[in-house]
C-alpha cells in the first residue's frame, strides 16, 4: 500500500474543496476568539457564513449548567451558506464537556466544507476549567436525536489524552471528526480528512463518530488517519464503538484513509471498531474500505450474533462496483440502476461530486467497440467533451454526435458544464435508401439497380459503381452514359445536354428515399469517375468526357477527419499516378490517394520530466495511447490534464482521434508528515509536523506526553526503542517519520551521608563527597551494586593523606594515589615511630582505613563495585595501645568521641583548617574531620597497663614527633619521615616529578619538581 500524505490524498479525493471547485474561495482564517451572531431565517434557522458565526453558536450550546444535574438539551438548527476556515485555532465543540450538554438540532452543511478543524482535549479542559471536556471531542461533543448532514470537514486536527474512560462506564473518552458521542441520531452524506490521536486508557475512536448507542450513519466518507495508545482503546475508519443495547446502523460508507492504528490491546475495524454490548444490534450495510488499512469491516464483537456485516474490502474502492453498491443499486446492462450521491471520482471515490462526477456516454440502440472507453469522470463545473470516448456503430443508422436529451434528433452544440452525475446519450440519423436505376444499361454485376444507403443529411454518391459499357439497343444504335437525374432521359447525338438534364451529386443530399436514373446519349463519351477510395468524400463522382479531350483536374476531395489528400491514381493502392495532359479515349476511374495527418502531442510539463513511453505525434490510424506518468523529483504527479485549470483530466488518446493535443502535467510538491505518537505507557498528543521536499523541520521539544516515574529525552523510531533523536533536531529528510517518545527512568536518590547513590535507567552512579559535613553516617548495610563512583575530594600531589571507602575494588582499578597499609608504632623513650607499608591484597578493602600518597590530584576508581559498609576492616589495625581507625561521619574530636580523656588522637588534614596543614598529621585537640578519612588513636590506659610497676617521668610525656618508616613487605625500611604531632606535618625526603612519578634521589636536571609535597624549581 502506497503511504502518502492523507491530507493529500483527500484533496484528490475531495478535490472540490481545494482543487476543483475552481469557483470556491474559502473566507479569512479564523483568529480563535471572535464571536458574531449569525442572522436567522423564517424557521429560526441559523445561517452560518463565517467561522466567527460557528464560534458564536458553539458557544451558545456550552453555556453554565443549572448545577441541578439536570442535562440540558440544545435544539437549535443551522445552515452553512459559506464555506469556513478555522484557522487550526483551538474550536469548543458544539454541546461539549461530558455529555451533560447534547445536541438536539439539525446542522445542514448545504454542500459547504470547514476546514482546519482543530480540538485538542487538554488544552480544551484548561480552557473551560473542566476535565470533562477531555471526554467528548469532535465537531459536536455530544449529540442527542440531532442530524449533521450535507457537511466536509477538511483537514482535522483532533487531540485527546486522557486516562479517565473506560469502555462500558459512563466516562467513555470519544472522539469523532463530526461527533464524540452519539446517543442518538443521524449523520448523513458527510465526508471528513485529517487525523486524529488519541492515548490513555477506555477510548472510542472513529473518523466520523467516536461512540455511538443509538442512530444511523449513512452515506459518510472517511479518509481520517487514526492513531491511538493505551489499553482498550477501540478504533474505526467510520465509528469507533457501539454499545447500550440498541440498534445501530452504519449505511453506505466509506473508509479510504491510510492509517488505522491501535497500539495496545482494542480492535481496529475499517467501518466499525467494537460491537461493546453483546444485545447492541450492528447493522453494516454497503460499506465499502480499503482492504490495505484494514482487515476487516467490524474489528471485534462481543456478541457476532447480532452484527451484520455487509462491508467489503478492496484495494481500489473507486471502481462502479462498489459505487454501485455504496448507492444501494444494481448493474444492469453495464450500468448501476442508482447514480447518486456516490461516483467514481477523479482520483477517488466521490460523494455528492466531491472528486467531480462521471459522464456516461450512452449508445442508446448503438454499440461500442471491445474495449471502448464510454465513460469519463470530470470535475464538478468542468465542460463536458467526448475526448477520449470511442465512436458508437449501428446497424441501421449513422452516428451523428451527442445529447443530453436521450430524445435527440440531433447532437447539441454544447454540451454545457458538469453540474452532476450525467449521461449523454448518442444521436442517431436515419439512413434513406438511394436506388440507382441504369434504365437501358447494366451494371458491372449485370443488375438493372443498385441501392445504397445514405445518412440523412450526408451527400449522395454514385461511388465505385458509375463506370457504364456503353449500350447498343435493338436497332443497334449505341449509347453512352451521360449522368444521373430524377428521371431517365435518352439524348440524341446532336442534343444539347444542360445541367438541368442531370443532377450534380455532390449537391444532393439524403433527406428522403429516392431513385436516380442513368441518361445516355449518342454522342461517343467517355466516363471519367472519381473514386474517394475511402477517406473522404469526392466533389465531382464523374465527368464525361469527349475523345481525345483531357481532363481538368477536379476541385480536391474532401477528406475524413484524420487524412489529407495527395493525389488521384489509376489503382486504388496508388502504384500508378494520373496525369491530366492523358487524352481520354476509354472510361476511366480515378482514385484519390490518401495520407494521415500526423498531429503533435504538446506536453507541458510544468517542471517535469517526460516518460519516454509517450509519443511525440500520433494519427488517427493509431492504436489508443495510454498515457504514462512524468517524473519529477520531489512532486507528486497528479495527472494529465487538457486544460490549464486542470479540469478536464486526460488518461488516453483514442483510436480514431485527430487533432494536435496539448496536455497540461499537474503536480503536488510532495509533503512528508511527522507524527509524534505516545506508546501505550505515556499520555499525551502532539500535533503532526510537515515539511516539504528538501526543507527541514525542527523536531518538537519536551512536555507533549508524559509517564510516570520516567522523563522523556528524545525521540525513538519504535515504543521503547532506542533513542534517534534528541529535541529540537533538524530532520531533512524526504520520507514519512513516526516518532514516539523515548523515556528515561526518573533516577532513584539515596542519600547515606557523604555518599549520594543514584539509580539511572541505564547505570547507577554513586557520588562521594569528600568534603562532606552534614550530621549523617555513611551506613550501607545491604549491598548496593554501583557502574561508576565519582570521588570528590582534591589532593596534593606528593602529600600524604588518609582515606577509608565503603567499596572494594582492586589495586589495578585505582589510579592517581599509592596506597599503605598501617602496621604498628614503636616507641622508646619518648620516641615514636609509625610503621607503614604498602598494601599486600590485590583490592583495597572496603570499612579499612588506608594512608595514600597522590600522585594526582583527583583518585579516580574504573568499573562497577558493591558498596557495602557492614563488612570488618581486612587489615590488622591496632598495634598495642595505638590504634588506626576510620570514620564514615563528620567528626569532632574532643567531643564525643573522647570516651577516654587519657587517649591522645593524630589526624592527617586533608585541606588547611584550624591551623593544619595539607598532608600533616597533627595531634588532635578540638579538631574535625570529614568522614570517610582515618585517625591515629593512643590508648593511655592500654600503655598504662602494660608498664605497671614501672615508674613513669617526666620524661613520659605526649610525643610531639613521631617518626614516619616505610617498610618494604620484608620490612626493609625503604623511606622515612618524622610526624609532627603538634604541627601534624611529615617530613620525608621525597622528590617528584610534576607528573606524580617518584625520583629516587635529588634531581639534577632544571625544572620543576615537588619535594616533600612543596613545589622546588631546581636551577
Amino acid at each position: 500500500m502506497e503511504k502518502n500524505i492523507l491530507t493529500n490524498r483527500f484533496c484528490g479525493v475531495l478535490v472540490c474543496t481545494i482543487m476543483l471547485f475552481v469557483a470556491q474561495v474559502f473566507a479569512d482564517a479564523w483568529d480563535g476568539k471572535s464571536m458574531s451572531r449569525p442572522q436567522q431565517d423564517k424557521n429560526g434557522v441559523f445561517i452560518i457564513t463565517s467561522a466567527e458565526e460557528l464560534a458564536w453558536f458553539s458557544d451558545t450550546t456550552n453555556y453554565k449548567l443549572t448545577g441541578d444535574g439536570t442535562t440540558q438539551m440544545y435544539k437549535v438548527n443551522a445552515r452553512l451558506d459559506a464555506d469556513l476556515d478555522l484557522g487550526g485555532e483551538l474550536f469548543v465543540p458544539i454541546c461539549g464537556g461530558g455529555g451533560e450538554r447534547r445536541f438536539q438540532g439539525t446542522i445542514d452543511g448545504n454542500g459547504h466544507t470547514i476546514s482546519n478543524l482543530r480540538i485538542n482535549g487538554a488544552e480544551l479542559a484548561q480552557k473551560m476549567n473542566n476535565p470533562r471536556y477531555a471526554q467528548n471531542v469532535g465537531l459536536v461533543g455530544a449529540m442527542s436525536g440531532g442530524t449533521i448532514k450535507n457537511l466536509v470537514l477538511e483537514n482535522v486536527d483532533l487531540q485527546s489524552s486522557s486516562n479517565m474512560g473506560l469502555v462500558g462506564t459512563t466516562s467513555q473518552i470519544s472522539v469523532g471528526a463530526f461527533v464524540g458521542w452519539q446517543e442518538n441520531g443521524l449523520i448523513d452524506g458527510c465526508a471528513a480528512s485529517g487525523s486524529i490521536q488519541t492515548s490513555g486508557k477506555g477510548q472510542g475512536v472513529g473518523g466520523i463518530v467516536g461512540n455511538v448507542h443509538k442512530g444511523t450513519i449513512s452515506n459518510c466518507l472517511s479518509e481520517v488517519n487514526i492513531r491511538v495508545s493505551g489499553n482498550d482503546a477501540q478504533v474505526g475508519g467510520i465509528v469507533g464503538l457501539v454499545k447500550k443495547n440498541n440498534t445501530v446502523t452504519v449505511k453506505s460508507c466509506v473508509y479510504a484513509g491510510e492509517t488505522l492504528e491501535s497500539m495496545a490491546n482494542g480492535a481496529v475495524g475499517a467501518i466499525v471498531g467494537k460491537q461493546v454490548d453483546g444485545n447492541t444490534k450492528l447493522n453494516v450495510e454497503d460499506c465499502v474500505y480499503d482492504s490495505d488499512v484494514a482487515k476487516s469491516g467490524v474489528g471485534a464483537a462481543a456478541k457476532s450474533a447480532n452484527v451484520s456485516d455487509k462491508s467489503v474490502g478492496a484495494s481500489n474502492v473507486n471502481l462502479e462496483e462498489h459505487i454501485c453498491a455504496l448507492n444501494g443499486g444494481e448493474i444492469v446492462n453495464g450500468e448501476c440502476s442508482e447514480s447518486s450521491p456516490w461516483s467514481v471520482g477523479v482520483s477517488g471515490v466521490s460523494l455528492n461530486g466531491s472528486d467531480g462526477y462521471k459522464v456516461i456516454f450512452n449508445a442508446k440502440s448503438g454499440t461500442f467497440g471491445e474495449n471502448a472507453k464510454t465513460k469519463k469522470v470530470l470535475a464538478k463545473g468542468a465542460k463536458i467533451t467526448a475526448e477520449e470516448i470511442s465512436i458508437p456503430s449501428h446497424a441501421d443508422s449513422a452516428f451523428a454526435g451527442w445529447s443530453l436529451d436521450k430524445n435527440a434528433t440531433k447532437p447539441d452544440e454544447d454540451l454545457g458544464a458538469l453540474k452532476g452525475q450525467t449521461i449523454v446519450y448518442a444521436v442517431w440519423y436515419p439512413y434513406f435508401d438511394i436506388t440507382f436505376d441504369a434504365a437501358m444499361g447494366a451494371f458491372a454485376d449485370s443488375s438493372k439497380t443498385m441501392t445504397i444507403k445514405v445518412a440523412k443529411g450526408d451527400m449522395v454518391s454514385a461511388e465505385g459503381f458509375t463506370s457504364f459499357d456503353p449500350v447498343t439497343d435493338e436497332n443497334g444504335d449505341t449509347y453512352y452514359f451521360t449522368g444521373w437525374s430524377t428521371e431517365s432521359h435518352v439524348f440524341g447525338s446532336e442534343d444539347e445536354i444542360s445541367d438541368k438534364d442531370t443532377l450534380h451529386l455532390d449537391d444532393l443530399t439524403a433527406t428522403e428515399n429516392m431513385t436516380l436514373y442513368a441518361s445516355w446519349t449518342k454522342a461517343i463519351t467517355y466516363t471519367v469517375v472519381y473514386d474517394a477510395n475511402g477517406h473522404g468524400k469526392t466533389k465531382i463522382d464523374f465527368v464525361n468526357v469527349n475523345k481525345g479531350e483531357k481532363l481538368t483536374e477536379p476541385p480536391a476531395p474532401t477528406p475524413d477527419d484524420g487524412y489529407k489528400y495527395t493525389g488521384w491514381c489509376k489503382d486504388p493502392a496508388c502504384k500508378e499516378a494520373f496525369k491530366f495532359d492523358t487524352e481520354i479515349d476509354d472510361n476511366y476511374v480515378l482514385y484519390a490517394n490518401w495520407a494521415a495527418v500526423d498531429y503533435e502531442i504538446t506536453y507541458e510539463l510544468n517542471g517535469g520530466t517526460n516518460n519516454k513511453a509517450n509519443p511525440a505525434l500520433y494519427n488517427v490510424t493509431s492504436e489508443t495511447i495510454v498515457l504514462a506518468d512524468p517524473a519529477m523529483e520531489g512532486a507528486k504527479f497528479i495527472g494529465w490534464f487538457y486544460d490549464e485549470a486542470f479540469t478536464e483530466k486526460a488518461t488516453q488518446i483514442t483510436q480514431g482521434s485527430t487533432g494536435n493535443k496539448t496536455l497540461f502535467a499537474k503536480w503536488e510538491t510532495e509533503v512528508y508528515v511527522i507524527t509524534y505518537v505516545a506508546d501505550n505507557n505515556s499520555d499525551g498528543t502532539a500535533s503532526s509536523d510537515k515539511k516539504a521536499y528538501k526543507e527541514s523541520v525542527t523536531l518538537k521539544g519536551a512536555g507533549f506526553f508524559t509517564r510516570d516515574g520516567y522523563t522523556q529525552d528524545g525521540w525513538s523510531l519504535t515504543p521503547d526503542g532506542d533513542k534517534a533523536y534528541d529535541f529540537g533536531a533538524t530532520y531533512a529528510d524526504n520520507a514519512d517519520l513516526n516518532l514516539y517518545p523515548h523515556w528515561v527512568k526518573d533516577p532513584v536518590v539515596r542519600h547515606f551521608g557523604a555518599v549520594t547513590i543514584t539509580e539511572y535507567s541505564d547505570k547507577t552512579v554513586a557520588k562521594i563527597d569528600g568534603e562532606y559535613t552534614g550530621p549523617d553516617t555513611v551506613r550501607i548495610e545491604n549491598d548496593i551494586k554501583v557502574d561508576e563512583v565519582v570521588f570528590n575530594r582534591n589532593f596534593e600531589v606528593g602529600k600524604m593523606s588518609t582515606i577509608m571507602l565503603p567499596f572494594s575494588i582492586d589495586t589495578s582499578k585505582v589510579k592517581g594515589g599509592t596506597f599503605y597499609r598501617f602496621k604498628r608504632v614503636e616507641g622508646e623513650e619518648g620516641s615514636r615511630k609509625v610503621y607503614v607499608g604498602k598494601i599486600k591484597t590485590a583490592q583495597i578493602a572496603a570499612s579499612t582505613p588506608y594512608l595514600v600518597m597522590p600522585t594526582t590530584s583527583k583518585i579516580t576508581f574504573e568499573g562497577d563495585v558493591v558498596f557495602n559498609t557492614d563488612v570488618e576492616p581486612a587489615e590488622n589495625l591496632t598495634n598495642g595501645a595505638w590504634e588506626f581507625k576510620g570514620v564514615y561521619a563528620y567528626t569532632e574530636f574532643g567531643g564525643l568521641i573522647e570516651k577516654n580523656k587519657n587517649d591522645v588522637f593524630y589526624g592527617f588534614a586533608g585541606q588547611e583548617r584550624d591551623g593544619a596543614k595539607v598532608g600533616q598529621f597533627v595531634k588532635l585537640g578540638n579538631a574535625k574531620s570529614s568522614a570517610l578519612r582515618a585517625y591515629l588513636v593512643e590508648h593511655h590506659d592500654v600503655a598504662l597497663a602494660k608498664s605497671v610497676g614501672e615508674t613513669l617521668g617526666s620524661s613520659w610525656g605526649i610525643a610531639n614527633e613521631i617518626d614516619v618508616v616505610v617498610v618494604d613487605e620484608n620490612d626493609n625500611v625503604i623511606e622515612t619521615g618524622r610526624l609532627n604531632t603538634v604541627t601534624g606535618e611529615i617530613r620525608m625526603d621525597r622528590w617528584f616529578d610534576l607528573n606524580g612519578r617518584k625520583l629516587n634521589t635529588k634531581p639534577t636536571t632544571r625544572g620543576t619538581y615537588y619535594h616533600n609535597g612543596k613545589r622546588v624549581i631546581v636551577k
